[in-house]
């Protein structure tokens, strides 16, 4: 893009910025100037919900999905902790279960939080939030995009829902709240999906001749999905990221199989994915050398009483993969009845996080 027709780009780090600061001083300064000029503010963090979980302060209790393990996410609208993979839902405990202290703090902030702090600091601003839990009834969600289309509320926040559609109409200020949030995921992807979201984001802010600032507030500043933003340079992104995935070994250098083991008895599942990966690791030739990950429970996938296991696989000839994938499922269901374990393969995954 033409750099005359991007905004100014300002950049907080956060390790700087006082414990748990959510809206930083100079975005905080923005939104006044903003507000008082009747232009428009959007608020851009890609996690839904009030806190990613509780957690007790004197013990380090935190509350989990009975399925996933997973940490439970809070949501104060909803009164609930409600898992994001099962969609398991539990009451607030009135104090640890282990300690029984009381309270129970939230931890990590998401955009029902953002929501009620934008609500304390500027009272009078007409405000709405575009998230998959807003959006979650079509008559509410058709209503929530009209408004957001017009500019017809002086704050707009929402995750990643917010670039699904056509695009947003162009906001004065756009605080970016936490750039590096999607960048601890575990997915080798992570910094790529989450350089395309600060593009999107800051790419609804008006040109910076025409008074449009983007806020970026991050703990990692260097980072390569950070500094590539600043810089209006996406070459700088792609050749960096591409540096990182050839000394790791992931794609576009090698190709991915993403393997799962499921059933309804997990020793025989732990068992099974074991042995799947042994078999892989065989190699009858030097052409087909595979990498092969160890077997590790799959989040959010305990469906019906089914336990899973899953495994990766690298080869750098997807012909090659393939056919020692397609051998070892034909070995393994012959030791296992199909309906006793199931093998599943996904060949290049789109997510595998």
């Amino acid at each position: 893009k033409d750099i005359a027709l991007q905004p100014k780009i300002e950049l907080v780090d956060l390790t700087k910025e006082s414990r748990g600061t959510l809206l930083s001083h100079n975005l905080r300064s923005a939104m006044r100037d903003a507000l008082t000029c009747k232009r428009r503010i959007l608020l851009f963090l890609n996690r839904r919900g009030y806190a990613r979980t509780l957690i007790c302060r004197d013990c380090g209790w935190v509350p989990r999905c009975p399925s996933c393990t997973v940490a439970l996410p809070y949501y104060r609208e909803a009164g609930s902790l409600t898992c994001r993979y099962c969609g398991v839902a539990e009451q607030l405990p009135d104090a640890c279960p282990l300690c029984h202290a009381t309270p129970v703090s939230p931890v990590g902030e998401c955009t029902e939080r953002v929501e009620a702090e934008a609500h304390h600091l500027f009272p009078h601003a007409t405000i709405v939030r575009l998230d998959s839990d807003t959006l979650h009834r079509p008559s509410t969600a058709r209503s929530l995009w009209e408004r957001a289309r017009s500019g017809s509320c002086d704050i707009l926040i929402g995750t990643q829902a917010l670039f699904t559609q056509e695009p947003l109409p162009q906001h004065h200020v756009v605080g970016i709240l936490q750039a590096d949030s999607g960048l601890h995921v575990s997915d080798f992807r992570a910094a790529e999906r989450t350089y395309h979201l600060l593009v999107d984001a800051a790419s609804v802010a008006y040109p910076a001749s025409a008074g449009g600032q983007v806020i970026l507030q991050t703990r990692l500043p260097s980072h390569h999905a950070v500094q590539a933003l600043l810089s209006w340079n996406p070459h700088q992104f792609y050749n960096e990221e591409l540096i990182a995935r050839r000394l790791l070994n992931y794609p576009p250098v090698c190709h991915i199989a993403d393997l799962t083991v499921a059933g309804h008895d997990t020793v025989l599942v732990e068992e099974a994915a074991t042995r799947w990966g042994a078999n892989l690791q065989r190699q009858t030739s030097i052409e087909e050398h595979l990498v092969v990950l160890r077997p590790v429970p799959t989040l959010g996938k305990r469906l019906r009483g089914q336990h899973h296991r899953r495994l990766l696989v690298k080869g750098a000839d997807p012909n090659l993969l393939a056919r020692r994938l397609q051998d070892s499922v034909e070995s393994m269901e012959r030791q296992y009845r199909q309906r006793q374990i199931k093998f599943v393969v996904d060949m290049d995954p789109v997510e595998s996080g």
